[in-house]
């Protein structure tokens, strides 16, 4: 059971395409906050050619601070 503090380390990323680019968004994030764990939801209900990714960041401001961005703007800044 997750308590409301650590509910708030945890991100669940979807409709990442299914490229092989989910190592590219772990950089990406780990630029705002360190990362404890990660790995692909195989099991969790996503479109076939997309992935569905669980975070667990070590600070909780990390996560806060993220939940909060456009997923847009990872797309667009690896691209620049």
């Amino acid at each position: 059971m997750y308590t409301v503090s650590q509910e708030s380390r945890y991100l669940l990323v979807q409709g990442i395409p299914a490229l092989g680019v989910y190592e590219d968004l772990v950089k990406e994030f780990a630029l705002y906050g360190a990362i404890e764990e990660y790995r692909l939801l195989d099991e969790y209900p996503a479109d076939e050619f997309t992935e569905v990714m669980w975070i667990k960041f070590v600070r909780i401001q990390s996560a806060r601070w993220l939940y909060k961005l456009n997923a847009y703007y990872f797309y667009t800044v690896s691209q620049n």
